[in-house]
């Protein structure tokens, strides 16, 4: 049986839906934060610089401006992808 290689991978304990996940993260994040919230990426496998820029531009992510300042909505971006945990393929 081949392995498949993933590009990033999504974890959160035993929870299994994206719904599920949502409850146990935070609402907004900056852009640069993304890769060290917790429990969202597995150690070692946060996503690059140029990554989280693809995926800003590309409409991946959802981004919100509060006051002057851009966010991730990191509820809207799970439900506007259906990730499913365990694998983000960018």
């Amino acid at each position: 049986m081949e392995k498949e290689k993933l590009e990033s991978v999504v974890a959160v304990g035993n929870v299994q839906t994206a719904g599920d996940q949502i409850k146990y993260l935070p609402r907004f994040c900056r852009l640069y934060d993304l890769p060290k919230t917790p429990g969202l990426f597995l150690p070692d496998s946060a996503p690059s610089k140029e990554t989280l820029r693809s995926w800003r531009n590309n409409g991946t992510l959802v981004m919100v401006k509060i006051g002057a300042s851009l966010f991730v909505d990191l509820h809207m971006t799970l439900k506007k992808n259906k990730i499913k945990l365990g694998v983000l393929n960018s």
